[in-house]
């Protein structure tokens, strides 16, 4: 009987120790902590991939600068042609000085009256008419016992006639034996002509004064910027 209590009370102890094992053991495994995973790298975005960088913009285009649309017509006397080899030179030098300006386009046209050319602005939508008149004062256009034209008695007139309304916006005259400001390298008695205003003699050199200066006139009139002459 006592023995059957001693195994008894045997199988109770190892059943404790069975469970206090059981225990420890389920305890240790709860205090472990899982592996950390690697997580799978993210795909990059596209904002970390190397782009190429974009090129500089180019320069915004200046903005086209209006042009004034100008028609040069002429009218030259008789007793002028008799007295100066080709004198409608004058509106081609004219045209020439006018054209230093770029805000102006500048074409030639004929020989016209003085109310043809103002009919001809007020049948113009746009733009202005320049005409150019070249005329003596005088008696005489050569001087007396020479065959030389007498520039004394010489002038150019010049009026800017408006679109639509055929009305002057300037008006002068420009007489070929007055002083002026035209400064221009080349220019003068016995110094011949620059290769920018080409010349048949030395006496032309008093056409292309008075011919820069009417056109000098003429921009200022218009208030626009033109280069120097003959740069």
């Amino acid at each position: 009987m006592r023995r059957t209590r001693l195994n008894i009370s045997s199988l109770l102890v190892v059943a404790s120790l069975l469970v206090f094992l059981a225990a420890q053991h389920a305890e240790a495994q709860s205090g472990r902590r899982a592996p950390k995973v690697a997580s799978p790298s993210a795909p990059a975005t596209p904002a970390s991939q190397s782009q190429p960088e974009p090129s500089p913009a180019a320069p915004a285009k200046q903005p086209t600068q209006p042009q004034i649309s100008l028609l040069l017509l002429n009218n030259i006397s008789q007793d002028i042609y008799l007295a100066i080899p080709s004198p409608e030179r004058v509106q081609r030098w004219v045209a020439k000085r006018l054209r230093d300006a770029s805000a102006l386009a500048v074409m030639e046209g004929e020989s016209v009256s003085r109310k043809d050319a103002i009919n001809r602005a007020k049948a113009a939508k746009e733009g202005f008419i320049i005409f150019l008149e070249f005329d003596r004062i005088g008696l005489n256009t050569t001087i007396p016992g020479s065959a030389r034209p007498n520039y004394e008695d010489m002038r150019i007139n010049y009026s800017v006639f408006s679109p639509v309304t055929g009305k002057a916006k300037t008006s002068g005259v420009v007489y070929l034996n007055q002083s002026t400001n035209i400064s221009v390298i080349g220019i003068g008695r016995g110094r011949g002509i620059p290769s920018c205003y080409p010349g048949g003699n030395r006496d032309d050199y008093i056409l292309i004064q008075a011919s820069l200066e009417v056109a000098n006139r003429i921009i200022n009139a218009l208030n626009v910027i033109a280069q120097p002459i003959c740069s």
